[in-house]
């Protein structure tokens, strides 16, 4: 289980988020994305296979640190070795926790071949299910 710590100094809670740097340096396999949270400027929000945890920061920096999970949108980095299928028609690509994501037109092509070099059998498809 990761930890979080926090105590409080001057009535104000802080957290120290030392399992978000724990999660990514030593268990990349577990890591399925990192989103903006809506609506909360400055926070992200991380996607485990079992666990789901808000941190501060921006997607610039940690794309900088840890350049081998892909941005595919403007407020998603993820980690390529995780998609099990990529809908190119809608952009869109789902999870292995069966998550869906959208894929910025632009990254579409890069996505498909980071998805190639990951060694993950490809799974893309123009034409899903209509939902309607």
């Amino acid at each position: 289980m990761l930890c979080k710590h926090h105590f409080s100094k001057n009535g104000q809670v802080f957290f120290h988020i030392f399992w978000v740097v724990t999660l990514i340096m030593q268990s990349r396999d577990e890591l399925l994305y990192i989103q903006t949270t809506p609506g909360i400027s400055g926070t992200l929000e991380l996607h485990a296979e079992r666990e789901i945890a808000t941190f501060p920061g921006n997607l610039k920096e940690v794309s900088l640190q840890y350049p081998t999970l892909f941005r595919c949108h403007r407020s998603i980095l993820l980690n390529p070795t995780h998609i099990s299928k990529l809908d190119t028609h809608g952009r869109f690509v789902y999870m292995d926790n069966q998550d869906k994501l959208e894929v910025s037109i632009r990254r579409v092509s890069a996505l498909r071949q980071v998805m190639m070099t990951a060694n993950k059998p490809q799974s893309a498809t123009n034409d899903l299910s209509n939902d309607a």
